[in-house]
């Protein structure tokens, strides 16, 4: 099965993969507005790197929700 198929079915079905689904979402969306930004203060520049680093932290979370799904399915 596709992870895209997988991440679909966790997202109805799965609590806690839906919550960290939506923080990576959020947190997508900021860094899109700082990204249409002519000008960074010193303030949003750290943001932008905290919240690469907590994507990254979500991502891997997610896989491992991925992993474990697909171990379960075979």
């Amino acid at each position: 099965m596709e992870d895209q198929r997988i991440k679909e079915i966790l997202i109805e079905k799965n609590d806690n993969f839906r919550e960290l689904y939506l923080q990576h979402q959020g947190y997508e969306r900021r860094l899109l507005d700082l990204s249409k930004k002519n000008y960074k203060s010193q303030v949003e520049l750290v943001e932008e790197q905290n919240i690469k680093k907590r994507k990254l932290v979500i991502k891997d979370a997610m896989q491992k929700i991925i992993w474990e799904y697909k171990k379960k399915a075979i």
